[in-house]
């Protein structure tokens, strides 16, 4: 498969100063994305543009299937860190969600959780 976020075109490039596009952020996220990794993902935008612009390289990815639980996306990673701390763990979630995670993060801190967090707010990421 190609990288959607290198090729050409309007919905492809920045977003001419709203924000960032998202097949842009999500480009750049399947090029870092460790073989290994487990990815979690909340609901909204930003689960529709992983789904649609996210090259896998066949990491698994745990999400909700869109019942309209927002906030699954840190509480699944956690428990992805829990079930095998040896493989890298990355939450993408919206600002939307992130308003719900304050015992997750004091938890992550306070185990330290070596979790990545993909933090993605409406407002800057052009979808």
């Amino acid at each position: 498969m190609g990288d959607l976020a290198g090729r050409e075109g309007p919905s492809r490039r920045d977003d001419r100063g709203a924000g960032v596009s998202a097949a842009a952020v999500f480009g750049a996220l399947s090029r870092h994305l460790p073989a290994d990794a487990v990815l979690t993902v909340d609901v909204g935008n930003h689960a529709y543009s992983l789904g649609r612009y996210l090259e896998s390289a066949g990491q698994p990815a745990l999400m909700s299937g869109y019942l309209g639980s927002i906030g699954f996306g840190c509480p699944a990673a956690l428990g992805a860190w829990v079930a095998d701390p040896t493989r890298p763990v990355v939450a993408v979630t919206g600002d939307g969600g992130f308003g719900q995670y304050a015992i997750e993060l004091t938890t992550a801190v306070k185990y330290g959780f070596g979790i990545k967090h993909v933090l993605l707010d409406n407002r800057w990421v052009g979808v």
